[in-house]
This record gives C-alpha cells, sequence and structure tokens, in this order.
C-alpha cells in the first residue's frame, strides 16, 4: 500500500519529477501491483532547514576501527580514538544530561556509545564533544573532550549509524531518538533514521560534518566553503532537512569543537 523512495544523489531544487511504479513491481509477499501507477511531486525551494535542538554535528576519529588513520600519531596503539560533537543552534542552554549516544550497525543491531552525566548542557550556539575511550588529545591539536565514555564500543568507519537519544529513552532502544548520521552500506530501515545514508565510508583520520546551510560544500569556497576560511566554516552546523546523504559532508581532516570554543551562529540562508 506504499513504496518508498530512496535515491542515490541529491535530487534538484523547485523541480518535479515523475514517478512510475510498473506492474512488475512485487510486495514482500510476491503479489504484483494490478496495473501501473504514476505519480508527480516537486522538490522544496532552495533554503535552508535548520534544527530546532541540539544535533550531532561531527563525527569522526583517528581510529573508527583498528587501522591507523595516516594524519594521526603514528604512536597510537589503541582503538575507540574517536569523537562525537553535539551543537546546540538554539539561543538558550539545553540540558543534556543522561542522553545517550547509540552506535546502530549497518543492518540495525544496536550497543551503547555513551551516557551523559547528569548536569550537562550545552550553552547557545555551542558545542560539545564525547570522546571514545582511546581518544588521544595530541591527535586533536590538544582539544580536551568534555566527556569520554569509559567504555563505549568502537565506530566502525565503514557502514552504521550514530542516534542521539533523550535522557527519556534507553541507550539502546528506539524511542525518543534527537538526531542521527547514517553513512555507507545501511540494510537497517528504523523510521527514524535519516536516510539515505551519506553513501561514501570514511577512511581513518576523516570524519562527517553538518551543513551549516542547504548549499554549504566542502571546500574553501568563500561563500560556501565549511573548511577553513570558507564562508560557512564560522555559521554553527544546523542544516536538518533530512538525510543524511544531503544534510552532511565528508571531511577528509578532522575539525572537533567543544564547549570551550567559539559559539557560532548561522547567517547564511
Amino acid at each position: 500500500t506504499s513504496i518508498a523512495l530512496f535515491n542515490n544523489s541529491a535530487l534538484s531544487y523547485s523541480t518535479t519529477y515523475c514517478v512510475t511504479a510498473s506492474t512488475g513491481l512485487r510486495s514482500a509477499g510476491l503479489t504484483a501491483l494490478g496495473s501501473a501507477v504514476s505519480f508527480t511531486f516537486t522538490t522544496a525551494a532552495p533554503a535552508s532547514t535548520p534544527a530546532t535542538t541540539v544535533v550531532i554535528s561531527e563525527v569522526g576519529g583517528c581510529r573508527f576501527s583498528s587501522t591507523l588513520g595516516a594524519d594521526c600519531n603514528a604512536n597510537a596503539s589503541r582503538n575507540n580514538d574517536e569523537y562525537v560533537e553535539l551543537y546546540n543552534p538554539t539561543n538558550a542552554a539545553i540540558d543534556i544530561s543522561g542522553w545517550f549516544v547509540q552506535r546502530r550497525a549497518a543492518a540495525g543491531g544496536t550497543s551503547c556509545w555513551a551516557t551523559l552525566p547528569a548536569a550537562t548542557s550545552i550553552a547557545a550556539r555551542s558545542y560539545f564533544l564525547i570522546a571514545g575511550p582511546g581518544y588521544l588529545t595530541s591527535n586533536y591539536g590538544g582539544l580536551t573532550p568534555n566527556y569520554s565514555s569509559p567504555t563505549g564500543t568502537f565506530l566502525t568507519g565503514t557502514s552504521e549509524s550514530v542516534v542521539l537519544i533523550s535522557s527519556s529513552g534507553t541507550c539502546t532502544g528506539t524511542s525518543n531518538v534527537i538526531d542521527t548520521l547514517s553513512y555507507g552500506a545501511i540494510t537497517d530501515t528504523a523510521t527514524f533514521l535519516q536516510l539515505p545514508a551519506f553513501s561514501t565510508s570514511p577512511l581513518q583520520g576523516q570524519g562527517y560534518e553538518r551543513k551549516a546551510c542547504y548549499n554549504s560544500t566542502n571546500d574553501t569556497n568563500a561563500t560556501t566553503g565549511l573548511l577553513a576560511t570558507g564562508g560557512h566554516e564560522t555559521q554553527g552546523n544546523s542544516e536538518k532537512a533530512g538525510t543524511s546523504a544531503g544534510d552532511w559532508i565528508l571531511r577528509t581532516t578532522m575539525n572537533p569543537q567543544n564547549a570551550s570554543s567559539a559559539s557560532e551562529t548561522k547567517t547564511c540562508p
């Protein structure tokens, strides 16, 4: 009775598309459509869709798994040298006491990556950095995490989802999800995931960063670039149109920020 569309590349803005389902399409029970059906839809106008609460803003690390990244400290000999960064795009502090970060495997298996401590909040337009058990500050310019997960399972760096859950849910549950990032070959179809996933899996020493605006780019472009000196570099990470494929870029160099980093405010379109 329904068809879900998952496009592997971004659609154009303000464009009308036609979709046809032929009688060759089968249901899960192998029942064919009685007749072909077509419909049209028009994509949104080119404008940002800013988040209204805390989001996952960057995920990266020198050791997503057992391989050491080329741009990381060669003396690091442990797994879990990774981080999950959160950003508060609103104008008021948000209490994140007891919130959870869940690691979700490509097919949907879950494990608890971090449980945030009591009396924890993120200031307005500011960041909060959560580190894996093997986080080595020297790999990140001496940047100290705001919280270190003592036992979190490491991120694989190939295909999985990172899920942020409020304290009214559970670390391995599926309720009260605040935000997600999915990347790689995801077969999990949980309705709360931001799918399609970002198709490119990261190498060690790389990271994913949420866009500041709908047109943020993975470069130093003076108008739209998210990288150093780019026009969107200091405008926060608040774009949340609803797909990991469209709301994120892959950074070949990591750029984690913590609660002491400068606050950032979105002014782009």
